[in-house]
């Protein structure tokens, strides 16, 4: 929710304060960038040397309040001076390599050269580009869901499939959506994008039930904006009865931080809404017991899901911490009769780990990518294999 988001925001600020010295400035410029001016600085070491000790720090919190969080941070640095003399530009190349030090590793700092102007100015001009292309893409069809299944690791087959937004634009490429929310958000496209992409999933939902391929169950993700708008919902539900997909077999993704940041109630009211036209709703990206409960306490879910690689060390295995959060989840969920999904599940140690630890329910790359809709029924038929 917003009011932890602020407190980590705090902590960066005082990691940053203690990383520097008293001659230096620190400044919040917004969201979650922050600029240092470093005077006097001796030469491009010195600031390496700072950069270091503020990635480290940085890297070191792991708590807000009773939450576990893991973080980094990306540094550019410029020099006053060699790279530029006017505070805009100087900025500018500070940004270009903050961009190319979180494109090569999260968790680093990179001195400005001259290339990465051309490096930071390409996806800059990809971004203006993406925003011109999103109509041509929705008149397309682009815009498609892919599928991931979650199974029943205890009876080995497949408990349903999450719908996933992509765009698979015409270059041949499948992209994600950190690559073109922004652009299609900017351009006010996001409302036509996801009333295509979740009709498409009923359809193709209902297409496999009917040819007897058992999908399971069908989980589709709505933002808040989609949630609140009641003229969406109504055509959600009316376009599954048309189709013969059962509401009570359509599970619907709620952010948990959405759902306890909720401070006037009205999100509050449309999952009400939802569970009066019978769907099924998701507690999704749970950290804690703690939230948890806190999402329960506003509305009646009947599954949480949390993400496995969240609570896991470098290794790839759940961390004690981790192992801790998820045996509470696991005795919540049963104390409430829900399901609880393990997701992202990415190796056969998670996997191990989490069956140890009574998680029925898991989904991520250690069982299969996502898929276009056309290479569903031989994945459901693999598993049924």
């Amino acid at each position: 929710g917003h009011g932890a988001g602020d407190r980590l925001l705090r902590e960066v600020a005082r990691c940053l304060s203690d990383a520097v010295r008293d001659s230096d400035t620190v400044a919040r410029v917004g969201g979650d960038e922050f600029v240092l001016i470093l005077y006097p600085l001796e030469d491009a070491e010195q600031a390496a040397t700072i950069a270091r000790r503020i990635v480290e720090a940085i890297g070191r919190i792991d708590r807000v309040d009773d939450h576990a969080v893991r973080i980094s941070t990306s540094v550019g640095i410029a020099l006053y001076p060699e790279h530029a003399t006017e505070l805009q530009a100087l900025v500018h190349r500070a940004d270009a390599a903050m961009y190319v030090s979180k494109r090569c590793r999260r968790g680093d700092f990179r001195l400005f050269k001259p290339a990465m102007l051309d490096v930071r100015d390409a996806a800059t001009q990809s971004e203006v580009l993406s925003q011109q292309t999103i109509e041509q893409a929705i008149r397309l069809g682009q815009f498609a869901p892919d599928y991931q299944p979650w199974l029943d690791v205890n009876a080995g087959r497949v408990h349903g499939v999450e719908a996933l937004l992509r765009w698979h634009d015409g270059d041949g490429r499948v992209r994600n959506p950190g690559e073109f929310l922004p652009a299609a958000r900017a351009c006010g496209a996001m409302p036509r994008i996801a009333s295509a992409v979740h009709a498409a999933a009923l359809e193709h939902w209902a297409g496999w039930r009917a040819n007897r391929l058992a999908p399971g169950h069908l989980a589709m993700n709505l933002s808040p904006d989609e949630l609140l708008d009641a003229a969406f919902i109504n055509a959600l539900a009316a376009r599954a009865d048309q189709l013969g997909a059962p509401r009570a077999q359509t599970r619907i993704h709620v952010d948990a931080g959405d759902v306890v940041g909720d401070r006037d109630g009205q999100l509050r009211a449309s999952l009400t809404r939802l569970r009066d036209l019978d769907f099924r709703l998701v507690l999704d990206k749970v950290n804690d017991e703690r939230q948890a409960q806190a999402g329960l306490a506003a509305a009646r879910f009947d599954e949480l899901r949390f993400v496995a690689g969240r609570l896991s060390g470098e290794d790839g295995r759940l961390h004690a911490d981790g192992r801790k959060a998820i045996a509470a989840l696991v005795a919540l969920a049963r104390e409430q009769a829900l399901d609880l999904v393990a997701v992202g599940v990415e190796n056969d140690g998670q996997r191990n780990d989490l069956r140890a630890l009574g998680c029925q329910y898991m989904q991520g790359y250690c069982f299969g990518a996502p898929v276009a809709a056309d290479r569903v029924p031989g994945m459901l038929r693999g598993a049924a294999a």
